[in-house]
């Protein structure tokens, strides 16, 4: 897209065509960028305490039910967490907005069940 041939150099050409002088900004998989950046930033010491806590409220049917009713009690910005997917990289984003979002709710969770919510509080 941005190279010699690329529809930006396209588009700049239609533009110089028809008399606008505008310079558009050009960007490389910015998609891609933000996939080395997630991993350059080594957050495996969050992630590993934020995915206990995900699977530990998720993965246990009783406790996953209770968790979606105290969200729903308290009137949370979101009714659940999101599972944590190793093979996306943006599940690692999804699942640290949530529980960020959550992160009272679920440090009140946490100590419910007698876990150690220091991480969270």
């Amino acid at each position: 897209m941005v190279g010699k041939k690329g529809v930006i150099v396209l588009v700049q050409g239609q533009m110089k065509n028809h008399g606008t002088a505008q310079k558009l900004d050009k960007i490389h998989c910015i998609i891609h960028e933000e996939a080395v950046r997630a991993k350059s930033l080594k957050l495996k010491y969050i992630m590993d305490i934020v995915i206990k806590a995900v699977n530990l409220t998720l993965s246990h049917g009783l406790n996953h039910h209770q968790f979606q009713q105290f969200l729903l009690d308290t009137k949370a910005k979101y009714e659940d967490l999101a599972y944590f997917c190793n093979v996306l990289w943006f599940s690692q984003g999804s699942v640290l907005e949530r529980a960020f979002a959550l992160l009272e709710e679920v440090a009140i969770f946490l100590e419910s069940k007698h876990k150690d919510a220091s991480h969270f509080s």
